[in-house]
């Protein structure tokens, strides 16, 4: 997933000497306290989920680690421009990956202006169909949009967001095409799918609980079963094209922070994720803990990066 850059440290010279700043030990970090910025609302998966892993950072590194909401490009660009020390850092999703893809000048490049730490959850997204149009597989969709191009509808989160490219890419393999209905987050997407007002959704599986017989769960988009949805088909199962789409949340540090403070970090998460309060919440939520090396997630990030690049081209989605 993203591009480390070596930090630069700044220098005072003066005509007659050169002061060189120390560089921040694993031994010193952190020696205040943390800020976790979450560019998502109050509520959201990524918010829940970094206030967990927050209070075991807190726990085991000496120091609070303070969640801090600020919705949109403006939290990523003031962790980008944030001091490199580790002491401000990025709690982000999958989201990451497609906005870099999706806009034209976002104002950072998370391959370049972060260093991907680790991965800290991954969860799953499921492919629902409205009830009244009586669609009970992956397949029957595929047949009727095939005999019927561009009737079927689709809603999502938004234009370029996870839940868009990825129906993108299932009616790219499936060979099928879909009219594309943004709404403004996925809870509207996801009344407006119970409402009838819009055939198919990808959504967290999790939303079937709330359906009251209004929607039907066909398939996890996913290459091998989902634990917590066992008894739910796969997409290629199903009889659709084979996507592996399970969604990650992940933390990035401003690029230059040192490889001592990155390493810490890395190893005290890795910790968290195995902490008894994280994994009886992952096991409740039908999420997985996750853990990455830094240069796994940076290889990832940059690799997923290209992947929505090439197919936002492909799909002609509008760059905003």
């Amino acid at each position: 997933m993203f591009r480390f850059a070596a930090r630069v440290v700044k220098c005072l010279t003066l005509t007659t000497a050169v002061f060189i700043c120390p560089a921040i030990s694993a031994q010193e970090y952190p020696a205040k306290p943390v800020t976790l910025v979450v560019p998502f609302a109050p509520g959201s998966l990524s918010d829940v989920t970094a206030r967990l892993y927050a209070q075991e950072l807190s726990n085991k590194l000496g120091q609070p680690f303070i969640v801090h909401n600020r919705p949109g490009v403006a939290g990523i660009r003031h962790v980008k421009t944030s001091a490199p020390d580790g002491l401000t850092l990025l709690w982000h999703s999958s989201a990451a990956t497609s906005t870099q893809a999706i806009l034209s000048d976002p104002g950072f490049d998370i391959r370049k202006d972060f260093i991907a730490v680790t991965t800290t959850l991954e969860a799953p997204l499921a492919v629902f169909a409205a009830k009244n149009n009586g669609f009970t597989t992956i397949k029957d969709v595929i047949e009727y949009a095939k005999k019927n191009p561009g009737k079927l509808n689709f809603g999502s989160a938004g234009v370029g967001t996870v839940t868009h490219l990825n129906m993108e890419l299932v009616m790219e393999r499936a060979g099928i095409k879909m009219v594309h209905v943004a709404y403004k987050g996925g809870s509207p997407a996801a009344t407006a799918l119970m409402a009838g007002e819009i055939d198919l959704l990808i959504y967290d599986p999790a939303f079937r609980t709330t359906l009251n017989d209004k929607a039907q769960l066909l398939a996890i988009l996913s290459a091998q079963r989902w634990p917590a949805y066992a008894d739910v088909p796969t997409i290629e199962e199903g009889g659709g094209p084979k996507v592996d789409a399970a969604v990650w949340n992940g933390i990035f540090a401003p690029a230059g922070t040192p490889d001592a403070v990155i390493s810490k970090l890395n190893e005290a998460i890795k910790e968290a994720a195995h902490a008894p309060a994280v994994i009886n919440y992952m096991k409740l939520n039908g999420y997985i803990p996750s853990w990455r090396t830094r240069e796994q997630f940076d290889n990832e990030v940059k690799a997923e990066v290209a992947h929505w690049q090439e197919l936002v081209r492909r799909a002609h989605v509008p760059i905003r």
